[in-house]
C-alpha cells in the first residue's frame, strides 16, 4: 500500500497559526520547475490493470476527435502543447518569475512528452487583455460505444482553477448531443484560487453505462459580477478515457489533522475548521509541551469502487529520531459507492509528552480487510 506522508515540525520561536482561510483575491504561484508538484497531492500513474480502455482521447490523434464552442462569449477551448501556452504578460506566467495558472503538460501523462498537446480554456488570458465576458464554453467529444460496458469510470486529467462566479460541468447524451440528459459538477466545493484534483475518476454507470452513443462534454460557464474582478483561471484537460469501474478501490484524498482543539466539520462555523501541519509556519517547542497539546487525525477517503467498503485506517506517528511513538489502527463504518467520507480518529489522541526538536513524519494507510484493492498507489 502506497503511504502518504505529511510532515510535523517543531521550531524554537516560530509561530503556530491556527486557521487557514482561502485568498478572495488573484496571487500568483511560486517560481516552478517543470518536475514541480507544489500543489499535486501525489501524482499516480494511469494503471487500468493490463486492460484496454472502451474508450480513449489523448489530443495526440492525427484527427480531432472532438469538437469546440460556445452557448455565449467569443472564446473556445483549443488543443496544443508547451508552445501554445499563453505567456508574457497577458499570460499564466512562465518558470522563473511563477505561474498564475500551471500547464497541465507537466502533469498528465502523454502531455509531459515532447511535443505532448492538451485540451485549455483560457479564461485568465480574458482577464488580463480586458475582456472578461459571460461566457459559456464546451469541449465535446462524440460517438462514444458503451454497449458492452454497464458500469463504466471516467478517468482524466485536469488542470480547474476556479475563482468567484464559475463553474465545470460534465453533461452526458444518450443521442449523439441532441439531448443532455445529465450533468455533473465534477469539481464541486473546490475553492477559488484552489485547483481541483488533478487526477479525476468517476463512477458514471448511472448516465451512460451500456450505452451505444453516447456524447459527452466539459463545460466551463462563467458569470461576471464584478468587471474588475478575475473570473476563473481556466480548465485543461488531458489523457481521457472510460474503463471497467473496479469493485474494491479506496482512495485516501487527504490526511487531514487537528491540532489541540477538535472542529466539528458538519456544523457550518467549523467546516473549514481543519487544520493543517505546519501550515504558513512551524509550531513552537513550548507548546507541544503543554498537556493540552493533543493532536486528532480527520483522514478524506472516497470509495472509487463499485461495492460498498468498510475501511481500515492506519496512522502512525515516526519522531525525528527515528522512534515511532504512535501506530494506530481502526476500522471504521461502511462508505457507499462513489461516496467520500472523514473518518475521526479521535481516540487515542496523540500527545508527544516530551517533543523533540526537528521533523515529526505522520503516516497514513487505508486498505480494506479481506479484499484487494484496484489500486494501491493512492491509499
Amino acid at each position: 500500500m502506497r503511504k502518504i506522508t505529511l510532515v510535523l515540525t517543531l521550531v524554537a520561536f516560530a509561530a503556530f497559526v491556527f486557521a487557514q482561510t482561502s485568498p478572495k483575491v488573484m496571487y500568483k504561484d511560486h517560481a516552478a520547475t517543470k518536475s514541480d508538484v507544489s500543489f499535486v497531492t501525489h501524482k499516480m500513474i494511469n494503471d487500468t490493470k493490463g486492460e484496454a480502455p472502451d474508450w480513449y482521447v489523448n489530443f495526440e490523434e492525427s484527427s480531432p476527435v472532438w469538437t469546440v464552442g460556445h452557448e455565449s462569449g467569443t472564446t473556445d477551448w483549443f488543443v496544443g502543447g508547451a508552445a501554445q501556452v499563453p505567456d508574457g504578460p497577458n499570460g499564466w506566467g512562465d518558470y522563473e518569475e511563477g505561474w498564475y495558472f500551471f500547464p497541465l503538460g507537466d502533469y498528465s501523462e502523454t502531455g509531459n512528452e515532447v511535443g505532448g498537446n492538451w485540451a485549455m480554456l483560457d479564461i485568465i488570458g480574458l482577464f488580463f487583455a480586458g475582456a472578461q465576458e459571460d461566457g459559456e464554453y464546451w469541449i465535446r467529444f462524440d460517438n462514444i460505444d458503451l454497449s458492452n460496458n454497464n458500469a463504466p469510470k471516467l478517468v482524466f486529467y485536469q488542470l480547474f482553477r476556479p475563482l468567484n462566479s464559475v463553474n465545470g460541468y460534465i453533461d452526458f447524451s444518450l443521442d449523439g448531443g441532441n439531448t443532455w440528459t445529465a450533468t455533473v459538477e465534477p469539481n464541486e466545493g473546490v475553492n477559488g484560487n484552489d485547483y481541483g484534483s488533478v487526477r479525476k475518476e468517476m463512477l458514471v454507470g448511472e448516465y451512460i453505462g451500456g450505452q451505444s452513443n453516447v456524447s459527452m462534454r466539459f463545460r466551463w460557464v462563467t458569470s461576471i459580477g464584478s468587471p474588475t474582478a478575475p473570473h476563473g483561471y481556466g480548465w485543461q484537460l488531458d489523457d481521457l478515457m472510460i474503463i471497467d469501474a473496479p469493485e474494491h478501490d479506496l482512495k485516501l484524498i487527504k490526511a487531514h489533522m487537528n491540532f489541540f482543539d477538535y472542529f466539528d466539520y458538519t456544523e457550518y462555523e467549523d467546516h473549514r475548521g481543519f487544520h493543517y501541519s505546519t501550515h504558513y509556519g512551524h509550531a513552537t517547542k513550548k507548546e507541544y509541551e503543554s498537556e493540552h497539546a493533543v493532536m486528532l487525525f480527520n483522514p478524506i477517503i472516497e470509495n472509487k469502487g463499485l461495492n460498498a467498503a468498510i475501511p481500515t485506517v492506519n496512522i502512525s506517528v515516526i519522531d525525528p529520531n527515528g522512534d515511532e511513538i504512535y501506530n494506530e489502527t481502526q476500522v471504521f463504518g461502511t462508505i457507499a459507492s462513489g461516496s467520500i467520507d472523514t473518518l475521526d480518529f479521535l481516540v487515542p489522541e496523540l500527545h508527544i509528552a516530551n517533543p523533540h526538536f526537528g521533523e515529526y513524519t505522520v503516516l497514513y494507510e487505508v486498505s480494506e480487510d479481506g479484499v484487494e484493492d484496484y489500486n494501491d498507489n493512492d491509499n
